[in-house]
């Protein structure tokens, strides 16, 4: 026998005063009587009594001793070899990796599946074995005997889904517990690096189609899409915008065939495309990819100038093709009220005000900071405008000193800036393109950068965040959010689907987790951007671990894991009653 808490044995000690107790009757007070007639009937009745009352006398005295005994075991908490519970360490592995979401014939997943099962092993040990939690993202609590608090680690599986090597979990599962029994629930092929690893398989093997390796070009978008099964299997692929159905092309894949499939979108626009084989099978997920295509179309441009505007600037702008309108400062809020924000608005030597969307503004600036003959000494080669262009030899006659984020630099402070937030871009230059301000408009990479500053303006610039992102990702903005915003709104919409959640915005930041492909829409007060949530990879359904290593414990009987301290309770309970027997009694 051993125990846990040795130093509560020290109660025994009490043992002695309650013997001293027993055996204690006070002092003898004498007292006078005129006569022993009534004492020689009491004397009578005594010695009757006298046997009963002695042998009630030493119980009273043994019981309480009992009760004193079963009390400081109680508190030291014993172990008894062969009859206490044996005390195991067990790590529990629950592999969330995209193959656990897959759905059984019973409508449960595969991670259900897993979760009962890790639920019934830790529900049939020893209460004093301590369990660990672990998922494919690592250690989710660690070991504990608190099977309440193991109950509610296990409800918040899956954490994220993730591809995290199993052997790496494993690894990481027996440095923090060397003597631990490891079970591993899990859908991936994978073998037991030692004898005390146990593979559980989760689930049964079951067929599965899917749109692997999801590509874009352009308005082209294409998957590859996969049987990966041993069976033939017949489907449709459906290509959708916006929810609208754009075409249907029925085809037949045999046993593990793989087969490229692309679509040509005409997104003069832009779209929203997912494609799609339908009817799904147990795992829907990977059954669709999503593609943000961004418009075909030259951007529109919206020239404001007072006069007739520079003919080197609209020459380069027709040379790339954009839609032109040139209109005066006085049209510009009509112009704005009915084409909104999707144009970039060029303001050739006019104060830009301050709006959503793209704005090029050259020539502007305070007047008082104009300065002559400014000489090009650097500029940000980071930049998507700059980086096929050279200002090194750029001669500019006078221009204005700008505040903002240098994009060009001159000898006397910068003489372009720009910036962007989500919904905003803007590029501001303190000279004119003309050739009355410099000979920028003559050299051969004007129209290269023109091209790239409209392009930049009317679509890259303007997003904070990215334009596509793999499930299991954690996706923050690049660009400044709107001031002042305390929440932005994420809903994710995958074929007739929609979920929509909220995600606080800290210090400027938001972190979005990319829990389920789709297309994903993120709102900042008025300012809204999608992106194309996609699945890193696809499970094999069909390729299932065979159950092997450390075998799995046999569930404890409830009666064998009642605790000591319950038990000794009960007794010394059952003790007092037969205590208050005892002083009731008579004779």
């Amino acid at each position: 026998m051993s125990f846990a808490y040795p130093k509560a044995l020290w109660l025994l000690v009490l043992a002695l005063p309650i013997v001293l107790a027993h055996f204690y009757r006070g002092r003898i007070r004498r007292l006078h009587v005129p006569t022993l007639l009534f004492w020689d009937e009491v004397v009578i009745e005594e010695e009757r009594a006298s046997a009963l009352k002695r042998l009630r006398h030493w119980l009273t005295m043994i019981l309480a001793l009992l009760a004193l005994a079963l009390l400081s075991t109680a508190l030291a908490d014993p172990t008894v070899r062969g009859i206490t519970p044996e005390v195991r360490e067990i790590a529990i592995v629950v592999d969330t990796s995209p193959g656990l979401g897959a759905r059984e014939a019973d409508g449960r997943t595969r991670l259900e599946l897993a979760r009962e099962r890790a639920r019934g092993l830790a529900a049939g040990l020893y209460r004093r074995s301590p369990v660990a939690l672990y998922d494919a993202g690592g250690v989710v609590e660690p070991p504990t005997t608190d099977r309440e608090r193991l109950e509610q680690a296990l409800a918040r599986l899956p954490r994220e889904a993730g591809d995290a090597p199993l052997a790496d979990v494993v690894a990481s599962a027996r440095a923090a517990m060397p003597a631990a029994s490891i079970y591993v629930f899990t859908a991936r092929p994978f073998a037991p690096p030692d004898a005390n690893v146990r593979v559980v398989p989760a689930g049964t093997p079951r067929p599965n189609r899917a749109l692997r390796s999801p590509a874009q070009s352009g308005a082209t978008v294409g998957a590859t899409a996969v049987n990966a099964s041993d069976a033939p299997a017949d489907a449709t692929l459906v290509v959708r915008d916006r929810g609208r159905v754009l075409a249907e092309e029925p085809m037949r894949l045999g046993p593990r065939e793989s087969r490229v499939v692309s679509k040509t979108v005409g997104a003069k626009d832009g779209a929203f495309v997912e494609l799609a084989l339908v009817p799904e099978d147990a795992f829907p997920r990977d059954d669709v990819a999503h593609f943000v295509v961004p418009p075909a179309a030259p951007p529109a441009v919206v020239v404001v100038s007072r006069g007739p505007p520079d003919p080197h600037l609209m020459s380069a702008l027709h040379l790339m093709g954009a839609r032109l309108k040139s209109i005066p400062p006085a049209e510009f809020a009509e112009t704005r009220d009915k084409l909104g924000a999707e144009p970039v608005y060029v303001f050739d030597r006019v104060e830009a005000p301050e709006i959503d969307g793209g704005v090029l503004a050259i020539g502007a600036g305070d007047a008082a900071a104009e300065v002559q003959g400014p000489r090009i000494l650097d500029w940000d080669r980071r930049t998507p405008v700059n980086r096929l262009v050279d200002w090194s030899d750029v001669v500019v006659r006078r221009a204005r000193v700008l505040k903002g984020m240098p994009l060009v630099v001159s000898d006397r402070g910068p003489v372009a800036v720009w910036g962007r937030t989500m919904g905003r871009a803007w590029i501001r230059f303190g000279f004119g393109f003309g050739v009355a301000d410099g000979d920028c408009a003559l050299r051969p990479s004007f129209p290269i950068f023109l091209q790239g500053a409209i392009a930049w303006l009317a679509d890259e610039g303007r997003r904070a965040f990215p334009r596509e992102a793999r499930v299991g990702d954690v996706v923050v903005n690049a660009a400044p959010l709107p001031e002042g915003a305390s929440e932005a709104s994420v809903t994710v919409v995958s074929g007739g689907a929609t979920q929509t959640s909220s995600v606080p915005i800290d210090r400027g930041e938001a972190r979005i987790a990319i829990v389920h492909p789709g297309l994903v829409k993120i709102a900042v007060g008025a300012r809204t951007e999608w992106l194309a949530a996609r699945l890193e990879s696809s499970p094999d359904l069909e390729k299932l671990p065979r159950e092997q290593g450390v075998a799995l414990p046999e569930a404890l009987p409830r009666w064998r894991d009642v605790p000591y301290s319950a038990v000794a309770g009960a007794l010394v309970l059952l003790i007092l009653l037969v205590e208050w027997w005892l002083y009731q009694s008579r004779g």
